[in-house]
């Protein structure tokens, strides 16, 4: 079983190994094995546990594999093995990624350019920035913006005083049925204002 103090194979049912041996054997049981820096040339099984400060993979080519679920630092890194969900930050991730804060200070998410520029980022309270660090608002877009074909929110705020905002299609303040399909309608089905589509006429 053990020349010149390798381990060649068979069933080493208890003891110690020393610091710096070589396991060069393709089969062989450990039972219970302790030691120092031990080097293990080919696969290394374990019906129940292995138990190391750390583990170095040297191998360029090959792949480490997990059969079951793996948790880093408990809860640092996730991967639960029946869900295929991953958690970051959290012990049992109830989406395919889930993510919690280690601390108020710092955002959940960023994401840079290929020079290292941020793009976009999460902050902690769950706003969401486009363009801008600071975002102060759930949604917050530095620069120029595409809505696609329609935008609907309680109201909208231009805060510049030197650019100017622009309606390629119908405008309408106060209804939500442009009277004649006029380029501007101000009130209701009776509208105060009106501005005509073709030659631009006003009504009031």
């Amino acid at each position: 079983i053990v020349t010149n103090g390798h381990f060649r194979g068979g069933t080493f049912s208890g003891g110690s190994l020393t610091s710096g041996i070589s396991v060069p054997a393709t089969t062989g049981t450990f039972t219970n094995l302790t030691g120092g820096n031990v080097t293990v040339t080919g696969a290394l099984s374990s019906n129940t546990s292995a138990t190391a400060p750390y583990f170095i993979a040297t191998s360029t080519t090959a792949t480490s594999t997990f059969a079951g679920s793996l948790a880093i630092d408990t809860s640092g890194f996730v991967y639960a093995t029946t869900t295929k969900n991953v958690g970051i930050g959290v012990l049992s991730p109830a989406a395919l990624l889930a993510i919690k804060n280690s601390t108020s200070t710092q955002p959940i998410f960023v994401a840079s350019n290929d020079t290292g520029t941020e793009v976009y980022r999460i902050t902690n309270a769950g706003f969401v920035g486009i363009g801008t660090t600071t975002p102060g608002y759930a949604l917050s877009v530095e620069g120029s913006s595409s809505l696609g074909n329609s935008a609907t929110a309680g109201s909208f705020t231009a805060t510049t005083s030197t650019a100017t905002s622009t309606f390629a299609g119908v405008l309408a303040v106060g209804t939500s049925t442009p009277f004649r399909n006029g380029l501007l309608t101000v009130g209701t089905s009776a509208p105060l204002l009106y501005v005509e589509r073709n030659r631009g006429r006003i009504g009031v």
